[in-house]
């Protein structure tokens, strides 16, 4: 997945054999429903993949994009040796503080000629609410104690919450950055 094979995924299956099945856009559903396969010949009736079936390459309808962010559940850190992240960051990214990542919002709405993001989510913005991400930095503060936080949002100042996220992080008082277009 990702932008790159979901923007070329007939030529990323042409020119990498180790590929099997490229999922195209947004991957939560898809990559469950490719678990949940018990017989690969139903493969076809995923939405969302391009899968390589012996010798030729297939695709299927795209997946529509999820209108409800908040819906998805938190990334699952359980048994992943997170220290080894924050120990990378203390030794080899001094002053970026141990923090926890952030995403409030998918796609851009701009074109810029640079850029990926405007093919990817063709040039639409999904938000997560304030409430949703306070959550999430609740969930990594009790989890891991993170203060610090950095949103990997394009656009973050186009986030229609970011006013009611900044006025309920007042009293939390966590410490985040962000870029942003301007």
């Amino acid at each position: 997945g990702g932008p790159h094979p979901s923007l070329v995924p007939h030529d990323t299956l042409t020119e990498c054999d180790k590929i099997d099945i490229i999922v195209r856009g947004e991957g939560e559903q898809t990559m469950v429903d490719i678990l949940n396969l018990t017989n690969w010949e139903e493969i076809d009736r995923i939405p969302g993949i391009v899968f390589r079936r012996g010798a030729e390459v297939h695709a299927t309808a795209p997946r529509p994009r999820l209108k409800d962010l908040d819906a998805l559940p938190f990334p699952d850190t359980f048994g992943l040796p997170t220290e080894k992240y924050f120990d990378y960051e203390e030794r080899d990214l001094p002053g970026l503080w141990k923090r926890g990542y952030l995403s409030a919002s998918r796609g851009c709405a701009y074109a810029c000629n640079f850029c990926s993001q405007a093919s990817f989510w063709e040039r639409r913005d999904t938000f997560r609410s304030a409430e949703s991400i306070i959550s999430e930095m609740d969930h990594y503060y009790y989890q891991f104690g993170l203060r610090q936080f950095y949103f990997y949002d394009d656009t973050i100042t186009d986030w229609p919450a970011l006013a009611d996220f900044c006025k309920t992080n007042e009293s939390r008082r966590f410490l985040w950055s962000c870029s942003t277009r301007s």
